[in-house]
């Protein structure tokens, strides 16, 4: 925030070289800005905004939940006599030999994950469950993420409970709260449709304290994934002055932050990595393996874990512990998901880009091209002054 506060100074100095300080008529007048430019820019700003959460839910949410939990498919062998010949010596029936008793020809076929690119595990939802598959569950996150924000708003409403620390506390209080229809989500994502809805899928009140303690460390490594950065990078340098409002950075000074926000997203990815990911893989895992016996899922998954997981009707659990859960993902599934990770975050670069592009067109449309510059011209003599 203090940082945009700098910002917003400079752009008032720029504003106020640009527009009133030039002298004997020779600065531009205003420029001036059609009525049709709100609307377009709403419409623009509302479309991406849909856009972005589309590929984060589909690829991001689903995608990566049924990564989470697909087997590692085994390869398979196939006998090659069982394979279809177009030789026309193949339709008269031959003797076998003695050899080709004892020792038949295979051919090794290996089965690649359907979770292995996002086009084919979109295809693979399309194929079976329709063009609107890839937003399964989406009614209930919805539902979620206004029962969260609520009870964030209601644990941080004392006073004390209004800084970082509160926010933190009440977001894992709230995921804690919402563990069981937590837990109906990635049921709802990872089996096949049902004629339940939703709202009667979720498990019995007793199962909570099952899943609450995946849901309490997957919750609390979410907070310090997102907030270790920022307090690192807020403690030292530029970022630490600019708390001051009466604090005017300098050119080196501004580089200087550039330098510091390139390490909070350093540290935001590695803590992402080795913090956020291992956490929702084990609460996800977790969840999943307490899916009812009745729910195909719809890409391969092991219940047993490997034979770790015994059924709650023969005197077992019924679910897999965290560490169990976190073991039992091998790194070619860990791999596989931090492949998608590094694609989702392609794509989502790649909007932003196009984000940048359509309003710097949408910008010259509406205020004009000379305009553009004359406020480029002043922004840069305002920055020059500052080194």
């Amino acid at each position: 925030m203090a940082f945009g506060a700098a910002l917003a100074r400079r752009s008032v100095q720029v504003a106020h070289a640009t527009f009133s300080t030039a002298q004997n008529g020779e600065h531009p007048k205003m420029p001036k800005i059609p009525a049709w430019s709100s609307g377009l820019v709403l419409l623009t700003v509302l479309g991406f905004c849909a856009l972005f959460f589309a590929v984060q839910y589909s690829c991001g949410f689903v995608v990566g939940t049924l990564t989470m939990i697909e087997s590692n498919r085994t390869d398979a062998y196939v006998a090659v006599d069982t394979l279809p010949s177009n030789d026309e010596d193949d339709t008269m029936p031959k003797p076998p030999t003695s050899d080709a008793l004892l020792e038949p020809e295979v051919l090794l076929v290996k089965n690649t994950p359907i979770t292995s690119s996002i086009r084919r595990t979109i295809n693979h939802l399309r194929a079976r469950y329709g063009y609107f598959s890839r937003f399964r569950g989406l009614s209930l996150f919805l539902c979620l993420t206004i029962a969260r924000l609520f009870i964030i708003q209601f644990v941080c409403f004392p006073k004390f409970m209004t800084n970082w620390i509160g926010f933190c506390f009440a977001s894992v209080v709230a995921d804690l709260i919402l563990a069981r229809w937590e837990m109906t989500w990635i049921h709802v994502v990872i089996s096949e449709p049902t004629q339940k809805n939703w709202w009667k899928r979720a498990p019995a009140i007793k199962n909570w304290t099952k899943i609450a303690p995946a849901v309490a460390l997957w919750s609390m490594a979410s907070q310090i994934a997102k907030v270790m950065p920022i307090i690192v990078g807020m403690s030292f340098g530029a970022f630490k002055r600019m708390g001051n409002p009466d604090y005017q950075p300098s050119r080196r000074e501004l580089d200087a932050a550039a330098a510091q926000s390139l390490l909070v997203f350093v540290l935001a990815v590695a803590f992402t990595i080795l913090i956020q990911l291992p956490a929702t893989v084990i609460v996800v895992r977790v969840a999943a393996s307490m899916l009812p016996e009745e729910n195909e899922t719809v890409v391969p998954f092991d219940r047993s874990f490997g034979g770790k997981v015994t059924p709650a009707i023969i005197g077992g659990q019924g679910k897999i512990g965290m560490v169990e859960a976190w073991k039992s993902f091998d790194w070619s599934s860990r791999i596989r998901l931090v492949k998608l990770m590094a694609k989702i975050f392609a794509i989502m670069t790649a909007l932003w880009i196009l984000v940048v592009v359509v309003m710097i067109g949408e910008a010259h449309l509406i205020i004009g091209s000379e305009n553009i510059k004359v406020i480029m011209g002043a922004l840069g003599a305002v920055l020059n002054k500052q080194q």
